[in-house]
């Protein structure tokens, strides 16, 4: 493989980079032929150009080279931080093979329920689907369709391979399920396809022996220049591919829906590519009976399931042939979102395959599962969204208000919303606001919506979890300490001395959560202790105090004094701190040599709540020898 190679070239050749000499670009006969290599910008194009001994192919809107190069010529390029990918040898692709069966009944398009969507009116009309695959036949079921050949023909073979008909039979079927008009009745309809007016594009990019990469690079980059909306690929490969990625990229950038079919190597094989891209809806296959099909590859990339067993369907050579395999299945979903983009043009690829999950029949387990993806589209049951927003309002200790919204262009109409809420009974209601009442403080609810359309479909639900307010420190603070706080009051009202840090400062801290009458004793005792108290609200020319409004980050606030204090006369006894009516010993004091400042600073992180810092005027003095006069309370309040 070129990959092994490229590396030892890399090294081999490593020494005679700086020596390279434009001139002797094309000097030497090219060693390796059809190299695909990504770019990145301009500049990397520019380099391919000048390396490449003959260019075949320039995928522009792929950032896409085809070339020969020399191998010395390939390292400058690998080492190269424009060049993206290098690759050689691009796997072949192969169709998926189908196998004839004996006639059944026809039931693939009741089981999809496509009938739901022609009596809206939904056939396809408008969308542009292009089927990437052996070309389609000229018969009259399909006699609308535009014919496209990328196939380069062989020579050795008698047929014109670069024909755009099809003359293995495998895309004309193909063609049939997603666009074929209304055929020959059968034993219990007619043969038509899901989407019947929709405008198909045949792209052959299959010759004989299988589809060559840069075939299948030119009909992607086709389809983007012709604003194609829907490929249909019902090929694949067991081998992840770089090139054929970027080329997929590219074509979902441009808006551009790819279906694909997951493989029919059995139901413990892996996802082919490029369906197991996540920019492809990858499909596996199921019976008349919704089993899934013993041949089906699975994985978690498979997205839905649709029906590919015994499928009747168009033939080049005669009026219908059955066949089975997973190519048959994804063209029942490439027809559905044609069906869906023709009421939505404006979808995104994302949009048009959320869309589809609101038209699901599970049939797995519960949810998206490996064998079945999300389940079976089918028109007439399709289950609602879920609401598009949701949210708690107005959160309190003992309620909250539930807040939510349809999208305004859901698709299934919403009757009615189901609510289930922790430890609650489910409510079912048709307003879009419901009060939660009899809630407990401080707990975490989980709330879950699920809408309900006027058929009782459900979608999946939508939750959210909030947390009920709950008292704050302080509140239960004051709640714990009745009858100390009341005790302080009537030995204010009595006048009384306090003790500073075990009787007035708790209830000082916890003041906006007291009693009015409570309230106007504690501000008559701070009145006559001649309190200088600051704040981030309450300045003062005596004293300043620094992150007050930033604790909890900071942990620590310097206090600076106008006129400076004696060290030695304030000590860590005479400093208290009490957090919502708690006296805290976690604080450090550190002063200044001059007196003017002093450091207080925590050792712990601080918990939400109101903080005050008390420095007892007892005993200090100022630098000169004077007593301070009054005490001082800083306040702040951590969130």
């Amino acid at each position: 493989m070129l990959r092994n190679m490229k590396w030892w070239m890399l090294f081999a050749i490593a020494f005679c980079i700086v020596s390279y000499n434009s001139q002797n670009v094309s000097a030497k006969e090219p060693e390796y032929k059809d190299v695909m290599v990504v770019y990145s910008n301009t500049s990397g194009k520019e380099q391919i150009m000048k390396l490449a001994s003959s260019i075949e192919n320039n995928f522009d809107l792929l950032n896409i080279v085809q070339g020969d190069f020399s191998a010395e010529h390939l390292a400058l390029l690998k080492q190269s931080h424009d060049i993206q990918v290098i690759e050689k040898n691009t796997a072949t692709l192969e169709t998926k093979g189908t196998s004839l069966k004996g006639i059944i009944p026809l039931a693939n398009m009741r089981m999809m329920g496509v009938q739901n969507a022609w009596n809206q009116n939904l056939t396809g009309q408008g969308v542009k689907v292009a089927v990437f695959d052996t070309g389609v036949a000229n018969i009259p079921t399909l006699a609308n369709v535009k014919k496209y050949s990328f196939v380069e023909d062989n020579p050795e073979t008698p047929e014109d391979d670069r024909s755009p008909l099809d003359t293995d039979g495998h895309g004309t079927a193909v063609a049939g399920i997603i666009a074929g008009q209304v055929g020959r009745q059968l034993a219990d309809g007619n043969l038509v396809g899901v989407a019947p007016d929709v405008d198909l594009y045949s792209v052959k990019v299959f010759d004989p022996t299988g589809a060559e990469m840069e075939t299948v690079l030119k009909a992607v980059e086709w389809a983007i220049e012709n604003n194609i909306d829907i490929i249909n690929m019902s090929f694949g490969t067991e081998q992840d591919d770089p090139i054929l990625y970027q080329a997929i990229k590219q074509a979902h950038l441009a808006g551009i829906t790819m279906v694909a079919a997951a493989g029919n190597e059995g139901n413990t094989n892996a996802v082919d590519y490029p369906a197991k891209y996540s920019e492809v809806i990858a499909v596996s296959s199921i019976d008349n009976y919704k089993r899934l099909w013993k041949k089906s590859n699975t994985g978690s990339q498979v997205e839905y399931t649709a029906p590919g067993v015994g499928i009747f369907t168009l033939s080049p050579t005669e009026n219908y042939v059955q066949m089975t395999g997973t190519s048959m299945s994804a063209p029942h979903i490439t027809g559905m979102i044609a069906l869906l983009k023709q009421q939505y043009p404006t979808y995104t690829p994302s949009e048009l395959r959320g869309v589809l999950r609101n038209y699901t029949i599970d049939l797995g387990d519960v949810g998206r599962d490996p064998l079945y993806g999300y389940g079976l589209i089918n028109t007439a049951i399709a289950n609602p969204s879920n609401v598009s927003k949701f949210s708690a309002l107005q959160i309190k200790k003992s309620s909250a208000t539930l807040h939510y919204e349809m999208a305004q262009n859901a698709i299934v109409p919403v009757e009615k919303y189901r609510i289930e809420v922790t430890g609650k009974k489910a409510i079912t209601t048709t307003d879009t606001n419901y009060v939660l009442k009899d809630l407990k403080q401080g707990t975490t609810y989980r709330a879950k919506i699920i809408t309900i359309s006027t058929l009782g479909k459900e979608s999946a639900g939508k939750t959210i979890q909030f947390t009920t307010a709950k008292d704050s420190a302080s509140e239960i603070y004051v709640s714990h300490n009745k009858t100390k706080i009341d005790n302080v009051v009537k030995n204010i009202n009595k006048g009384k001395k306090l003790n500073l840090k075990s009787e007035f400062l708790p209830v000082y801290t916890v003041y906006n959560d007291l009693t009015t009458l409570q309230k106007k004793a504690i501000k008559k005792y701070r009145e006559k202790l001649n309190l200088t108290t600051i704040s981030t609200t309450s300045k003062s020319t005596q004293v300043k105090a620094t992150n007050l409004s930033n604790m909890k980050k900071k942990k620590y606030t310097t206090i600076t004094f106008k006129t400076a204090i004696k060290p030695s006369t304030l000590k860590s006894s005479h400093v208290y701190v009490n957090y919502s009516g708690k006296n805290l010993s976690t604080f450090t004091l550190s002063k200044s040599k001059n007196g003017k400042t002093i450091k207080i600073a925590s050792k712990k992180a601080l918990a939400a709540g109101n903080y005050v810092i008390l420095i007892d005027q007892k005993g200090l003095k100022t630098s000169n020898g004077k007593a301070v006069k009054n005490s001082i309370a800083v306040k702040f309040t951590v969130k």
